[in-house]
């Protein structure tokens, strides 16, 4: 009972490292996340950076980035070290109250020396895997990091909604087509507006050429019209109705 109820405080002290290690893993992760997108997004428009001499810029928020995920880890490092350091010293602590008080018991003849090793090994070799569990702490915070992103991925409700067969189709989609005030910038770059206060009215038949410099919005114009993102504020007609109204799989369809 003595090793019993030392073991329990380094099985509560492996729960409460894993419970802290895994919220350092899911928010390095984060941040390293971040580091990726922006060295992606740095890559694919580099042509624009350079006209906009936003080198610098984006270096120091890169290195910001990884400062934070240096950080994060280093504090994660710590924090498994010092558990690491208790769980050990709880164990051989839990050794040395077991030999003390099974020779105590041994010397008052209250239990055979048998009886004692039996149970010395028995909780022995508990708290070796007990140990060992602890060393996989750092894999299995790292696999639910992981998995607890996957996981809000996959519950994540998408606000446009491309498989439902709900709203209006209409008899023919002549292409009549009007942006009224619309306002739009990217769900990942929410301080970044794309389109402020953006009017144009096309009739069928029209021929119209989006031109303009990388990162002006002429993608953008066009992933509006297919409905792969909502404006923030304004109304896009199609044909007098608000593309909103639409049935979506016969809207891109037709379009």
């Amino acid at each position: 009972m003595v090793m019993l109820a030392i073991s329990s405080l380094s099985a509560i002290l492996i729960t409460v490292q894993n419970r802290i290690v895994t919220r350092k893993t899911i928010k390095g992760q984060k941040y390293l996340g971040k580091v990726n997108q922006i060295v992606s997004e740095t890559l694919t428009g580099i042509r624009t950076v350079y006209s906009f001499v936003g080198e610098l810029f984006l270096a120091k928020k890169h290195n910001r980035l990884l400062s934070n995920a240096r950080d994060n880890n280093k504090s994660k490092a710590q924090i498994q070290s010092l558990f690491l350091g208790f769980v050990m010293f709880l164990n051989f602590a839990s050794y040395a109250c077991g030999f003390y008080y099974g020779g105590h018991l041994v010397t008052t003849l209250e239990l055979a020396p048998g009886a004692i090793l039996s149970v010395f090994f028995s909780v022995l070799i508990g708290m070796v895997g007990l140990g060992q569990l602890a060393n996989l702490m750092p894999d299995i915070s790292k696999a639910q990091g992981s998995a607890a992103r996957i996981f809000d991925l996959l519950d994540r409700i998408p606000e446009i909604d491309a498989g439902e067969e709900v709203g209006v189709r209409l008899p023919s989609l002549n292409g009549k087509l009007s942006f009224q005030d619309i306002r739009f910038s990217y769900p990942t770059r929410p301080d970044t507006p794309v389109l402020r206060k953006f009017n144009l009215d096309i009739t069928p038949g029209q021929t119209v050429a989006l031109v303009g410099p990388s990162g002006s919005g002429k993608s953008t114009i066009v992933q509006l019209i297919e409905r792969y993102y909502d404006a923030l504020e304004g109304t896009i007609l199609i044909d007098d109705v608000n593309i909103k109204e639409l049935n979506l799989p016969w809207y891109r369809k037709n379009v």
